[in-house]
């Protein structure tokens, strides 16, 4: 059975990097919709929600100077988002630059 593919294409170009954790909970909702539920428990594919994530994002701590974000189970990144939002609300002149050579 081949599974339907996400490409890191499908969230939109975005001004404020705030905006993510939206973007990746409509592309989780839509991704989940396409997926059998009992071949996602299979593969062990259990997307966080938007409010989960928000919240172990919260548990952040103190902020360092610099910090690079490595999420290996990224999924549709819905961690990644919501801890990006969570240190932006945390540093509000912070900037983010996205890797994609790691």
């Amino acid at each position: 059975m081949a599974l339907p593919s996400v490409s890191p294409h499908l969230l939109p170009p975005m001004e404020d990097p705030r905006e993510l954790l939206t973007a990746t909970e409509r592309l989780r909702l839509q991704t989940n919709a396409r997926l059998d539920p009992a071949l996602r428990g299979q593969l062990g594919q259990f997307m966080t929600p938007a409010p989960v994530a928000s919240l172990m994002a919260s548990m952040i701590g103190d902020v360092p100077k610099e910090l690079t974000i490595l999420d290996a189970g990224a999924g549709v990144g819905s961690l990644t988002a919501a801890a990006i939002g969570e240190l932006l609300d945390a540093c509000p002149a912070a900037e983010v630059h996205p890797r994609h050579d790691i």
